[in-house]
């Protein structure tokens, strides 16, 4: 009888290793949580190109689908969701974080021996893990304003630095005060990369994008479940944009944008928990969704879109935005509408004053560029009639259709005919390099149909129609559209003027980052054949709240070259934080902003 008993403990265990049993969504779970630890289970060669960012979203599934599990899945499961063990612990002296850490073995930490720094018996690779993360409390909490994370009872975050294939993970653990729940952090062991020569840089933007999902879950851990489905891409929006407010020089992020910008018919949800499908990588992509947000409203939307998620259980982040755009005199809908146009102005487009700060930047891939589904080249008094388009936009996602317009004088007609089961808002761009640009949205009717002309239409080198699809919900919905060159739609042409002394170049300071002092050079631009009067100009810095922290040019200037060194300090002399802040300066009525970083 007990020789029974024990064949049958050994097959059901046989049973349970293996796999038998499984649902084939259980089988792809257990891959996808294996292959955040053990190279070895990546089986497909395919999915080597995986984003390997963050493995939060995966860790999230596994927490919450746990109990639904069965209970062979759950045998397999159970040892990855333990909380780590470590054999050190190294306690900041700050009082905010315990690091556990090895000195040996897999998880060993980089170079676990070299002592350098404090000589406190303490590897240096920890101690400036330590900092790091230090640092990264104090940008988001003290600095932000952000709430800090739940703590257990010893009052410190734990963090545990281990061997894996992703950048870092947060795992939540038990709800306090639901929807809120504590949580600890998985960072690497070692961030050694040929793409970064300093490992520490990847160390920051981990650092800043998983403790920022710690705060996340002190605010609402239940906001990732959209139907019933895991999908926590506004976790992975905020917290990619997070690493860029708090480490502007690293732009660890641009390398996603391709995700984007060559899907834009996808849903700002568009989300996969696998790879490699290209919704896994569009989370990290759809960050500058909170980029738009936070350059058009502050940087503390970001702040109070969190705040509301958190007054309801469950999803709400559409809801929790357009009550805080609300408040601001805006809604989703009509800042979904400007994002969209936003995304044109990148690139060789780009413009860093009306649009993306670092819009000029969107250019790691030679592909970025809304995808041109249909481009029409008009000739003179021609027509067409398109019925049916190659990427038809889903929810909260959008087109750009482009239009080349003839050299002779006159304008289009353009007609757009959307699905009426779906909510449109449509918009027209009139675009030269370096001139004023056209821009109209086009009213369109309860059957979302709608209709525009476009005077003088062949000043422009391209006229883009964008459609948006700005329902909340649904598949992807079809339009069509048809447009008419008509040499009659002339208006009175502008004169071309010669540049005045208003223009005027502002450069990226340099160094940046700097230590303690920078330099920024800017120049009055004005023609030989104009007599000048001088103009007010006034170069001011701000921090990230948008506070005025010094004024360092406030007078009339005549054209020329001029250039402003700041050293750092605020206008009683008082040496400021590591950081990041920006610089504006105004030349009559025009006016243009850059960012500089600050690091102590």
């Amino acid at each position: 009888m007990k020789k029974h008993i024990i064949i049958i403990i050994l097959f059901l265990s046989f049973g349970y290793a293996s796999g038998e049993g499984l649902t084939q969504y259980e089988k792809d779970l257990i891959r996808r949580v294996k292959q955040v630890f053990e190279e070895v289970e990546i089986e497909d060669k395919a999915l080597s190109s995986g984003p390997y960012k963050c493995a939060t979203p995966i860790m999230m599934e596994t927490r919450f689908k746990f109990e639904s599990l069965s209970p062979q899945a759950q045998v397999i499961l159970k040892n990855y969701l333990k909380q780590p063990a470590s054999d050190f612990i190294y306690r900041t002296p700050e009082g905010n974080f315990a690091i556990h850490y090895d000195t040996a073995g897999v998880d060993s930490v980089y170079k676990p021996h070299a002592d350098i720094i404090y000589k406190d018996g303490v590897p240096d690779y920890v101690n400036r893990c330590g900092w790091i993360l230090e640092e990264v409390r104090t940008f988001q909490i003290d600095t932000l304003g952000y709430q800090p994370p739940p703590l257990g009872g010893d009052k410190r975050y734990h963090v545990y630095l281990k061997s894996m294939n992703y950048l870092g993970l947060t795992y939540p653990s038990d709800f306090i005060d639901y929807p809120s729940c504590k949580s600890y952090i998985v960072l690497k062991s070692s961030y050694q990369s040929a793409s970064y020569p300093d490992q520490y840089d990847l160390m920051r933007i981990a650092a800043a994008h998983e403790f920022f999902h710690a705060i996340q879950f002190g605010y609402d851990c239940t906001e990732m479940t959209i139907g019933g489905e895991n999908n926590p891409y506004w976790f992975e929006i905020s917290s990619v944009w997070m690493e860029d407010v708090a480490y502007d020089y690293v732009n660890d992020y641009l390398d996603f944008l391709p995700y984007f910008f060559l899907y834009p018919h996808y849903s700002l949800e568009a989300f996969s928990s696998d790879f490699p499908d290209m919704r896994a990588y569009h989370p990290y992509a759809s960050s500058i969704w909170a980029f738009y947000l936070s350059e058009k409203y502050g940087v503390d939307v970001i702040r109070k879109i969190w705040i509301k998620c958190g007054e309801e259980a469950g999803y709400n982040t559409i809801e929790a935005t357009n009550s805080v755009l609300d408040s601001l005199g805006s809604s989703y809908d009509d800042a979904f509408r400007e994002f969209t146009l936003w995304n044109f102005f990148t690139n060789s487009r780009a413009d860093t004053v009306n649009f993306y700060s670092e819009g000029n930047l969107f250019d790691a891939d030679s592909k970025i560029n809304p995808v041109i589904g249909h481009n029409h080249h008009f000739s003179s008094q021609d027509s067409f009639c398109q019925s049916e388009v190659s990427h038809p936009p889903e929810y909260l996602g959008s087109n750009y259709i482009f239009f080349h317009p003839h050299t002779s004088p006159g304008g289009a007609r353009l007609y757009f005919y959307g699905d009426s089961t779906a909510a449109w808002r449509v918009s027209l761009i009139g675009y030269r390099p370096s001139q004023p640009v056209y821009f109209s949205e086009l009213i369109l009717d309860s059957l979302q149909n709608g209709f525009s002309e476009v005077f003088d239409a062949h000043l422009y080198v391209n006229l883009v129609m964008v459609p948006a699809v700005i329902s909340k919900s649904g598949g992807s919905w079809n339009f069509s559209y048809a447009g008419k060159w008509d040499p009659l739609l002339v208006g009175v042409e502008e004169e071309e003027e010669e540049q005045k002394n208003s223009g005027f170049d502002l450069t990226q300071n340099y160094p940046n980052p700097f230590n303690p002092t920078t330099t920024i050079h800017y120049t009055v631009h004005g023609s030989q054949f104009i007599v000048h009067n001088p103009i007010h100009t006034t170069f001011v810095v701000y921090n990230i709240l948008g506070q005025k922290i010094r004024t360092l040019v406030n007078e009339v200037k005549l054209p020329g070259e001029y250039k402003v060194v700041w050293d750092g300090k605020d206008e009683k002399g008082n040496s400021l934080s590591s950081g990041v802040y920006f610089y504006r300066l105004e030349i009559g009525d025009r006016s243009e902003v850059k960012k500089m970083l600050l690091v102590r």
